[in-house]
């Protein structure tokens, strides 16, 4: 388990990541449907940006946990990945 603070918080952020995306994919498949804009259907733009924020988060972070302790080794290569394609895919 990760010992460090900034490992901790970078999980924390990306389970919240796995959340929130699991909370827009559910919005869609009850029917809402985004508009012309981005920010014009909230209840879409909310969760999707909230996941974004959380994957850039666990991103800046995972680099300081990974310097300091061996054990925070495991999670490094999935929260780089979400945040690898959150931050250059937005």
């Amino acid at each position: 388990m990760l010992k460090t603070f900034s490992g901790k918080l970078s999980l924390i952020f990306i389970i919240v990541f796995f959340v929130l995306i699991g909370f827009f994919f559910l919005f869609v498949a009850l029917g809402e449907r985004g508009g012309e804009t981005y920010f014009s259907n909230l209840t879409l733009a909310i969760p999707f940006s909230l996941a974004a924020l959380s994957a850039i988060f666990s991103f800046l972070l995972e680099p300081l946990a990974f310097g300091r302790r061996e054990n925070a080794r495991s999670s490094f290569s999935c929260q780089q990945l979400s945040g690898f394609s959150f931050f250059f895919g937005l």
